[in-house]
Order: structure tokens, then C-alpha cells, then sequence
């Protein structure tokens, strides 16, 4: 299926890999910046470029990759499917919270595939959901010590609030100057030429594809394990129609016997969890592959070490010979030597001495050893076989002074406390360590919340959200293995605003009596009481308590503040009355009908009142109190004056004068009827403007008023007192 629609779409870029890129075709310039003469398709968004090695990108991020081993000598070959055609067939995904995506095709991109020519690297970013992602495909020196190999890293960053778990997949679809079967090669496994799986332990520290097994001279090499990097979880070898088409884009099972012909490499990171403002890399090395020897003997190995850490990397390094059977008689028994100098040295549980058991005539075997770095300086090693001896020279260099130094951490917290040490909101902590100047560096941040588990981070944020108090420790440790003393910082987050309770309550209709008094009490569970202050009809209240010594209507209104900056207010309006007389009370509210504020006539809402109306004994002259608000229209009604009142049965009626928000001079009727057990209490209240008879408020606008149509009360109570 695939073969079928390469030969569809690349007939054009067939035809010129068939003029540069077959052995013994013209070589292409060492200086290989331009990529239309090699073939190179117009979607190609940007390609870092050595004289060795050539990485091309699609705009989707979508790579493929060829080279040289020997500048302005050897032609170009390529290393990946179909350089210098536009690649589309090697391509990574990004697993997130358990969802499947592949790099560049879904999400949203963040920034296009761009090249950086100085530094040899093109960078992209695409977004997942609070996952950020930026792949980064650069040219850095291999285990030649030439700048021939790509390294393929993604950082991924958790942009949200949340913790979410993310995994990496790289497929990498492997073609060695056209062979597009190219077979491979394991250190400690041999030839793989069927589908092959590794994982854990046996995750080699580097593989090899060829042009073919017999003629190594064409060859790439990818590096799995290195110092300062994260292994990958899984490495399969396979079938590339047979991962490609695959059902999923993640998971892949191996056909185990079946030819790996059509090649491709794979590498595995399984999800993990990434705190919210954390990130982590996923890495690995694919590019052009070196031996040392003849077609007879062959040696590969590392040219030269790395420093990451204060430390050698790789080391130890491996060492592979390859043993071919040119003769005409099958081979039993080879035995193979290494020779390393000093400075140099087998892992503890290798021996200078292997024997390859049995080579086929015109076939190829290997066998590998494991070798320690243990001073600097420039070596020579060797194996020994067959009557031959195949060489190759290493570099190590010094190493850094010891590191004695720990590293140090920063926090800081988002936001940051009151002067009481309390926020009201979630906390964002943000940990970042430095190590000494010229120190082998930080390696990581470890942390406990109160005495939970250890946590293990990079850096980044630690979001805090529960309420109360919490205790945060942290340190940083480098790479030479120091620990710095623990550090601590308590959270504490309190975002419930206080309660509050007054007596009498909202609404309530109580009797007076002998030093009776309003009073409030404010409560708060967390971080505690900070300020609390009350009014009686505008007045301060002190010491929780207010005298009350008349009848009347009251509105009190409580604020309390606690520790951490919240608040809260509770007003409302009660009725005391005088039990010793006739009189009529009410306290409640009810839903004011469209049209009952003839100021703005759509106006509905909660309506608000209070009152307390009867005659004194021995006088005609009639007394209390009435307050009515309606807030939706900022109306806030109190009562200056009374003139006459009637109780008749179940019905009281009473007129007087009063203010709006403490000005003018309105009128006003108030109707109540006392519903008694069996009936709802129902009321009405009608107010104008005495200087012009223009009516401000009336919930029963279009009846007179004398009837006996009112509004029925939503709670609350009205009671006439006979």
C-alpha cells in the first residue's frame, strides 16, 4: 500500500535521488544550503544544515534527514525516508490526559516550524489543552565528534493550573541511500532483521541501520542512552507500513518473526505526571553512524565523551566489532579481543576475550563490549580477530573541579500574603534552584506537602487551593549529588467570607420590653475575626449591642472582615411595638409588579418593608414608624409623620409623610391586612410627591385607594394588635 503511493507522489524526486544519491553518483557541494538543487519540495519549512548532515522539517513538523561521513568526497545519501523529498512519514505523538495527538497535525500551533541557521536547529511549538509542546530538531556532534547527528528533543510544559500526564512517541522511518529496507544492527543482540522490541533494562545504549550488513561502510546510528538525559520506556524495531497503519498513532504490538523490511525505529516515553508550571524533555540522537577496520574486521565506538554534570557521558561507552566470513569455509569458535589502555577499562562483569560461536560464509557478526572511562586524555583502542586488528581513537576530557557545593532554592508565592500571613484566593508556589558558578549544576527540586509523599520536580509551580494552613518543604539536589538543607513555607488560605447572626433577625416583629437591646455576634472558622462594625438607623453600634427603648421600625446593617481579607454584611430591617395598645405591625417582603415605579416601569423585584402604627392612650394623635425600600430603583422610604390611622377587622389603613433617601416631602397610604392563621397576610403602600401629586410608587398603581385588591406578602408577617 505504501510503496504505491510513494511511487505516485515521487516520481519527480525518485528520479533525482536516483541522480545523486546512489553510490557513485556525483556528490553534492559540501557547503549544502540549498536544498532545491538536491530535490528539496517547496513545503519545506526549514532545514538546519552541517556539512555533514541535513535535517529537513515540513510546516506540520514532520522531518526526514541526510548526509556525508567525508565532506566534498562521498556523495550525500539519505538516512530517512525520502530525503530530500518533502517528509511526511516520520513523525512524532504527544499522548495527554490519555487523548492521542500527533505533533503538528493537531492542536494549536503556537509557532510555525522556524530555523535558527547559527545555531543548525528548527523549532516549533504546538498546544494540547494546557500542554504546551515545542520540538526541537538540531545538529550537534556525534559519537564521531562531527556535527553529523540530530538530536530530537520535545519539552513539554504544563501551561495550566492542573497536573496532567503526558507521554512522547518518535517514529523515525529509516532509509539508507534508497534502501528503504535498511537492516539494523543492536550492540549485544546482533543483526535484527525481524520485529524486535526493548524496554527497562535492555534498552540499548545505541543502534545502527545499514545500506546493507555485508557493507557497513553506509551506515546511521541512533543513541538512546546518554548522561543527562531520560531514557526512553520502549524501542521497537519494525515494519514501518506496519506501525504507520496501525490502529492507534500510540500503541503498537510487534509481529514477532515478521521481516522488518520497510524499516523504522520507534521510541517510547510513557505518560507521566507533569505538576501545573512544570516541564520536562523527552530526547534522542539519529544521524550518520562511523566504524574503524576493513570489510573483514570493523570497529565502532564513541570518538569522544561529553562532560554533563561534572561527569563523563556516555560512560561507560560501547564498543562493537563486527566479524565478516569472506572466506570459503564456514568459521566456528572466533574469538575477538578487546584492547583498551590505561585510562581505559572493561565494566567489571566484562572480559577482554569474546567468541563468536558460528559465521556463515558471506556473513557478518558482532559482538560488544562495555568500556569505563577512567582518566583524561587521548586514547587508542583496538580488537583483535581473525588475524586482523581494527582501531579507533577517543577523546575524554577533563573534568570539571568536584562540586561541593548544594544547590540553593527560591520560592515565591502568587499571590502574596496580607500583612495578617493569610491570602483569600488559590496559591500558585513557584520553586526555581541555582547551583554554585562553575558547579556541576541542579538536577532536581524534591518537595512535601504537610506530610505527604516526596514529590520530584524540575522546577516550575505547586498549586495550593484547600483551606486552612499547610506546610510546604523543598530542596534541590545537583548533579554531583549535594543536597541542600530543607526550606519551608506555610500556606494559608482561607476564601469562606465570616458568619453572622443579629437578635432580633431580619423582618422579625418583637415586643418591647424592659432593657431590651439589639445585638450581633460575627464568626469565622478559619483564619478569624478581624474587624467587625454595625449601625441602628445610622447609628454605631459599640460592644455588639444597641439599646432599644422605643417602639418603631429598625434597619441595622453588620459588616465583618476576618484575617484573610473577606467580608461580609448583613442588614435588614426589624419592628419593635408597644404590646400596651391597639396598633397595627408588619415586616416582610413581596415581589414588586412590573409598573409599580412609574419612573421606570420595568423595574420588578424585592420590595422591603417595616412598620408600626397606633394611637397613643388619652390622644387622637397617631405614632410609629415606616420604613419601605425598593432597591432595584435605589427607593428607600422612611416615614416623618403620621396623620390618621383606621383598624377595621382584619384591615388596617393608615396616611402620613415621609422622605425619599432622606429628602423631599412625599405622601404616602399604606393598606395591611392581618391574614390571621388561615389566610396570607397582603399588602400596599402608596407614595407621591406632595408638591405636584405625582405618584413615585404604588404596587397597585391602577386601583383606588380604598380597595381592597393588595399584594400578598412573599415572607414575612402583618398583625393588627387589638
Amino acid at each position: 500500500m505504501r510503496k504505491h503511493f510513494r511511487i505516485l507522489v515521487s516520481v519527480f524526486t525518485a528520479l533525482i535521488l536516483t541522480l545523486n544519491f546512489v553510490p557513485g553518483a556525483v556528490g553534492i557541494a559540501a557547503d549544502y544550503t540549498d536544498k532545491s538543487a538536491m530535490g528539496g519540495d517547496s513545503t519545506i519549512a526549514g532545514d538546519p544544515v552541517s556539512e555533514y548532515l541535513s535535517i529537513q522539517v515540513g510546516p506540520d513538523g514532520r522531518f526526514n534527514s541526510g548526509g556525508t561521513p567525508a565532506p566534498g568526497t562521498t556523495p550525500w545519501y539519505n538516512i530517512s525516508y525520502a530525503y530530500p523529498g518533502a517528509p511526511w512519514t516520520s513523525f512524532s505523538t504527544i499522548k495527554v490526559d490519555g487523548s492521542n495527538f500527533i505533533y503538528g497535525s493537531s492542536g494549536l500551533r503556537i509557532q510555525a516550524p522556524t530555523e535558527d541557521a547559527l545555531s543548525m536547529a528548527n523549532t516549533s511549538i504546538w498546544k494540547y489543552g494546557d500542554v504546551e509542546v515545542k520540538q526541537t530538531l538540531q545538529i550537534v556532534n556525534g559519537t564521531s565528534g562531527n556535527l553529523d547527528t540530530g538530536m530530537y528533543k520535545y519539552t513539554v510544559t504544563n501551561a495550566g493550573t492542573v497536573s496532567h500526564n503526558v507521554g512522547v512517541r518518535i517514529m523515525i522511518d529509516t532509509m539508507l541511500n534508497n534502501n528503504d529496507a535498511a537492516p539494523f544492527r543492536v550492540p549485544g543482540v546482533g543483526a535484527v532483521t525481524t520485529e524486535m522490541e526493548f524496554t527497562g533494562t535492555n534498552i540499548p545504549q545505541y543502534w545502527q541501520a545499514f545500506y546493507s550488513l555485508s557493507n557497513p561502510d553506509i551506515m546511521a546510528q541512533g543513541t538512546l542512552v546518554r548522561s543527562g538525559d531520560t531514557p526512553p520506556d520502549r524501542f521497537v524495531l519494525s515494519n514501518w507500513e506496519n506501525i504507520y497503519y496501525a490502529d492507534s498513532v500510540w500503541d503498537y504490538t510487534i509481529h514477532a518473526g515478521v521481516s522488518n523490511g520497510d524499516s523504522a525505529a520507534t521510541c517510547w516515553w510513557n505518560p507521566v505526571s507533569i505538576a501545573a508550571g512544570e516541564s520536562r524533555e523527552f530526547v534522542t540522537y539519529y544521524g550518520l553512524g562511523s566504524i574503524s577496520g576493513t570489510l573483514d574486521l570493523a570497529i565502532t565506538g564513541a570518538t569522544s565523551l561529553d562532560i554533563v554534570g561534572g561527569q563523563w557521558s556516555p560512560n561507560p561507552f560501547t564498543v562493537t566489532a563486527y566479524v565478516s566470513n569472506n572466506t570459503g569455509a564456514v568459521m566456528n569458535n572466533v574469538p575477538v579481543t578487546i584492547g583498551v589502555p590505561a585510562g581505559l577499562g572493561l565494566q567489571l562483569d566484562d572480559t577482554a576475550i569474546h567468541t563468536i560461536p558460528s559465521i556463515a560464509i558471506g556473513a557478518t557478526e558482532q559482538t560488544s563490549w562495555n568500556v569505563v572511562a577512567m582518566d583524561a586524555g587521548e586514547y587508542t583502542y583496538s580488537v583483535t580477530g581473525i588475524g586482523q586488528t581494527a582501531s579507533r581513537q577517543i577523546s575524554v576530557p577533563q573534568l570539571p573541579p568536584a562540586d561541593l557545593i548544594s544547590p540553593q532554592t527560591t520560592c515565591s508565592t502568587t499571590p502574596t500574603a496580607n500583612s495578617n500571613g493569610w491570602c483569600n484566593s488559590d496559591v500558585s508556589v513557584s520553586l526555581a534552584a541555582t547551583d554554585n558558578d562553575g558547579g556541576s549544576g541542579v538536577k532536581e527540586i524534591h518537595y512535601v506537602i504537610n506530610s505527604g509523599s516526596e514529590q520530584v520536580v524540575a522546577g516550575g509551580s505547586v498549586a495550593f487551593s484547600l483551606t486552612g494552613t499547610e506546610t510546604f518543604t523543598f530542596w534541590a539536589v545537583d548533579n554531583a549529588g549535594n543536597i541542600e538543607s530543607t526550606q519551608s513555607q506555610t500556606i494559608n488560605i482561607d476564601k469562606i467570607a465570616p458568619s453572622i447572626t443579629t437578635s432580633p433577625q431580619d423582618l422579625q416583629i418583637v415586643p418591647l420590653t424592659s432593657g431590651m437591646t439589639f445585638t450581633y455576634t460575627t464568626t469565622d472558622d478559619s483564619s478569624g475575626i478581624d474587624t467587625a462594625t454595625g449601625t441602628i438607623n445610622g447609628t454605631p453600634i459599640t460592644g455588639g449591642s444597641y439599646p432599644i427603648s422605643a417602639a418603631g421600625v429598625y434597619n441595622f446593617s453588620i459588616t465583618a472582615t476576618d484575617k484573610a481579607g473577606n467580608s461580609a454584611t448583613s442588614s435588614g430591617i426589624f419592628v419593635v411595638y408597644d404590646p400596651s395598645a391597639g396598633f397595627v405591625t408588619g415586616g416582610g417582603w413581596f415581589d414588586s409588579p412590573t409598573g409599580a415605579y412609574p419612573a421606570d416601569s420595568t423595574l420588578t423585584g424585592k420590595a422591603i418593608f417595616g412598620f408600626v402604627s397606633k394611637y397613643q392612650k388619652g390622644a387622637f394623635v397617631t405614632t410609629g414608624n415606616t420604613e419601605f425600600q425598593f432597591q432595584v430603583a435605589d427607593l428607600n422610604f422612611h416615614s416623618t409623620s403620621y396623620e390618621w390611622l383606621v383598624i377595621a377587622g382584619s384591615r388596617a389603613q393608615y396616611k402620613g409623610t415621609g422622605t425619599i433617601n432622606g429628602f423631599g416631602d412625599y405622601g404616602f397610604i399604606l393598606t395591611a391586612i392581618d391574614g390571621g392563621s388561615k389566610c396570607l397576610d397582603q399588602f400596599r403602600i402608596k407614595i407621591w410627591d406632595k408638591s405636584n401629586d405625582t405618584v413615585i410608587y404604588d404596587n397597585k398603581i391602577d386601583a383606588s385607594d380604598d380597595s381592597s385588591s393588595l399584594t400578598t406578602l412573599g415572607g414575612g408577617n402583618i398583625v393588627i394588635h387589638k
